[in-house]
């Protein structure tokens, strides 16, 4: 059994919520061809927020006991890039789909 590192989960956890709004909510040919443009030139984290509710999305029986802020930094900058990446991912594929 391998165990994650802080960071890996917090990766983990971003991608799947992304996965999860997804599902609710994809982005339109617009939007996605938006945001993968703020993702080419480095500026998603500055156009973009952390959705309100992700917060929420974080799993309950989450451990962070003992963890520094440094880790817990560590975990939510992990998240945020895992987020990110997994929806420009997916933002990607809208843009291929529709230049098919």
């Amino acid at each position: 059994m391998t165990t994650e590192t802080i960071t890996e989960q917090g990766h983990r956890h971003g991608t799947e919520y992304a996965d999860h709004t997804w599902q609710l909510d994809p982005a339109d040919y617009d939007m996605a061809y938006d945001w993968c443009a703020a993702a080419e030139d480095g500026t998603l984290s500055t156009i973009y927020d952390i959705p309100e509710d992700a917060a929420d999305a974080i799993p309950a029986d989450l451990d962070t006991a003992g963890w520094s802020w440094g880790e817990l930094a560590d975990y939510q900058a992990a998240w945020q890039a895992g987020y990110f990446e997994r929806t420009t991912e997916l933002c990607r594929a809208v843009i291929e789909q529709v230049n098919a």
